[in-house]
């Protein structure tokens, strides 16, 4: 069995890691401060971000069983899914935003049934609350976490979109 097999089938024998608010916030501010020192290009970031955060997850929360690969590298996988999604959501009509709730708001379940025929990863997010996520009452849709300014989209950020 080759090496790279035998790491992915360690991997899906691995539970999955659920992240709490505090460090998603966290590695939120850690990709902003990479960003601010400069290490992102053009079609990402330079080679030992991942390295980078993973040392900024462990001062933030000693201890921590954070990795780069895989914790850290999915859940920003996930971000980059999810920012697209909820992007192509708002930009279509039947969708709405949920100010109080932070959630989706669909017009109509016909609306979003069409769209999860578009967007299967889309299919859990009707309830879910994103609490990152801005823009709700105004033209400009980005993510952020909760105490930075407008003008910082961070899934923008990351995936290159504006």
């Amino acid at each position: 069995m080759s090496q790279q097999s035998a790491k992915g089938k360690n991997r899906s024998a691995m539970p999955r890691r659920t992240w709490t608010m505090q460090e998603e916030q966290s590695l939120i501010m850690a990709l902003k401060d990479i960003v601010h020192r400069g290490w992102k290009c053009e079609n990402g970031f330079k080679t030992v971000y991942l390295a980078t955060l993973e040392n900024s997850m462990a001062q933030s929360f000693p201890g921590t069983d954070l990795k780069a690969d895989p914790h850290i590298n999915s859940k920003i996988h996930v971000w980059k899914k999810q920012y697209r999604s909820l992007s192509t959501m708002m930009s279509r009509s039947g969708f709405g935003w949920n100010d109080s709730s932070n959630t989706i708001d669909v017009f109509d379940d016909q609306v979003w049934q069409e769209y999860i025929k578009t967007n299967m990863n889309a299919r859990t997010m009707r309830y879910k609350a994103w609490p990152f996520w801005i823009g709700q009452s105004s033209s400009v849709k980005i993510v952020r976490p909760v105490k930075i300014q407008r003008h910082s989209s961070m899934l923008s950020m990351i995936t290159n979109e504006q």
